[in-house]
């Protein structure tokens, strides 16, 4: 995965888990085509703040 895709990745986590904005998390990995992205190598933490975001708005990401 590139790195951008993770910072994205990572955005959408902190926007879900401490913005409340899981939606907003949703469109920001679809606009980015990330919405089914394999996320197993990422940490956690960063596991932990993308589980908010799965199931919205067709979000199917792989590994958590």
């Amino acid at each position: 995965m590139r790195e951008f895709d993770q910072g994205v990745l990572y955005a959408a986590g902190l926007l879900a888990s401490y913005c409340d904005q899981p939606t907003e998390a949703a469109w920001l990995l679809r606009e980015a085509g990330l919405y089914d992205a394999d996320v197993s190598g990422m940490d956690d933490f960063d596991k932990h703040n993308l589980k908010k975001v799965q199931g919205e708005k067709g979000i199917k990401l792989k590994g958590i």
